[in-house]
């Protein structure tokens, strides 16, 4: 059998699901389902079928440390991970160009990538590898394999493939209501799981043909980020200005549906596409109202065919029907369910009114782990920072702000100035305006502590940094 090289696609931002997934933590991170996230489920699933333990992470530059961490907790699973890093998103078109050709730069054009998504449920992992193993032969002979299911009702949110046999004869993606009942009667379509298979040659191949702006655009943006920083091979960089200049066009559009070398294998893997809060809410049973209840501090009164979920507050619903809650700490959505696509469109719309923290979410994520602000007004504001296991934060200092930090949970080591300290819970240090300053956490458990900031200006664009373990540049320091 030939090398099989999988590669995860982990760089969406999972607008639909709003407010749960925001741009600094995508829903691929959210715990939906059991102890693990989706991409650590992804993960997990990508080295069952993986040749040698080699596996390709696409995914934004913003959550490359967030991924590495997500792959620590699994500490059972070996591996050898190479990261094709992106500056924006482009659809997924340009992510499988882009790692198509650094797999066959460094791997060989005869290996057999499978396209894993890192947002998708997989609940029959044995029939998964079967399914995978069938398309791997299909893709030996040179096809780009897709994996479908059988359609279960007539979904307008998915993607249909029309087989005829192993042989694709056309993509429909999204019908309306009446051709989806049409597609679903037929017995001829499969819904389209977006899990791909074909060899690496193959599919470059494809794409010279089919969409050739987007392979020339990503071979010259690949093939020059590389040549910039050649010092690890396993993590590139991809060129924020010529990655620009790719096209964003889907993988489907693109390349799978103007192809005539498509095949398609049928599978029964328990496939889930938790692309939008009513595939959120099938995870969990109906009452006899036809109600679904996600947490255990909602509550639903004289309501019918209504969805609930709530992040820890206590939310109470009455009197309603077909309605969707979905509650966190910042931010609550309120929908007719039968509205339920619309809810990237106000993604949209808050982005363009600049609602940035409603986007963004209410907690900021960085490599070392992530704080939250709490409180604020003129000329102060306070955040606690959650510090990770053997993290540390850059080495730095602000020109118009002192700090007043209070260690809350845990054993930091401090450098303020010239002074260098530990400091235990209870404890506390002052950070001069201009000191040069790091907080770093040396235990096996998060530490916590609280920040007050004092000053003119308090944005996070006022940090000079002089040194950082993850490589980070430095800030646009206010002066």
């Amino acid at each position: 059998m030939s090398k099989v090289l999988p590669l995860i696609l982990a760089g969406g931002v999972g607008s639909r699901l709003w407010p749960e997934s925001r741009f600094y933590r995508p829903k691929q991170f959210s715990r939906f389902s059991g102890n693990f996230s989706l991409f650590q489920k992804a993960f997990s699933r990508a080295c069952s079928v993986c040749s040698d333990g080699s596996v390709i992470i696409s995914t934004n530059e913003n959550y490359y440390h967030t991924i590495k961490s997500e792959i620590d907790e699994l500490d059972d699973l070996n591996s050898e991970i190479s990261y094709i890093l992106e500056p924006s998103a482009r659809n997924t078109a340009p992510s499988i160009a882009c790692s198509a050709i650094w797999a066959a730069e460094n791997v060989g054009d005869d290996v057999i990538m499978v396209v894993l998504n890192a947002d998708q449920l997989i609940e029959n992992r044995k029939a998964f590898e079967d399914s995978v193993s069938r398309a791997i032969v299909l893709a030996e002979s040179g096809k780009l394999v897709n994996i479908g299911v059988r359609p279960k009702y007539p979904h307008t949110g998915y993607g249909y493939i029309e087989l005829d046999g192993n042989e694709v004869k056309r993509f429909v993606e999204k019908p309306n209501s009446a051709v989806a009942s049409e597609f679903f009667m037929s017995g001829n379509f499969l819904w389209n799981t977006g899990i791909c298979c074909f060899s690496v040659g193959a599919v470059l191949s494809e794409m010279k043909n089919t969409c050739p702006t987007v392979f020339f655009a990503s071979q010259d943006c690949l093939l020059k980020s590389c040549s910039r920083d050649s010092s690890n091979k396993n993590l590139v960089k991809l060129d924020s200005r010529l990655f620009s200049t790719i096209p964003k066009e889907a993988f489907d559009t693109a390349v799978l549906e103007r192809s005539n070398k498509v095949a398609a294998v049928e599978s029964d893997i328990g496939w889930r596409d938790l692309g939008d809060w009513e595939s959120v809410f099938e995870l969990f049973s109906e009452d006899q109202e036809g109600n679904r209840i996600c947490g255990d501090s909602s509550l639903l009164i004289d309501c019918r065919k209504t969805n609930i979920r709530s992040g820890g507050r206590t939310v109470v619903g009455i009197g309603l029907e077909n309605i969707l809650i979905s509650d966190t700490e910042d931010a609550t959505l309120v929908i007719d369910r039968s509205n339920i696509q619309t809810v990237k469109e106000a993604v949209a719309k808050m982005e363009s009114m600049g609602w940035r923290k409603s986007v963004e979410g209410l907690k900021n994520y960085r490599p070392w782990g992530h704080f939250e602000n709490i409180a604020s007004g003129e000329g102060y504001k306070v955040k606690v920072l959650e510090i990770a296991p053997n993290a540390m934060l850059s080495l730095q200092r602000h020109q118009h702000r002192s700090e007043h930090w209070v260690i809350v949970r845990g054993r930091v080591r401090v450098v303020n100035d010239r002074d260098e300290m530990f400091l235990n819970t209870g404890e506390t240090v002052t950070i001069k305006r201009g000191a040069i300053h790091r907080v770093s956490n040396e235990e096996k458990i998060p530490a916590i502590l609280v920040e007050t900031q004092i000053g003119e200006i308090l944005e996070e664009e006022d940090i000079e940094r002089i040194d950082d373990i993850y490589g980070r540049k430095n800030q646009s320091v206010i002066k």
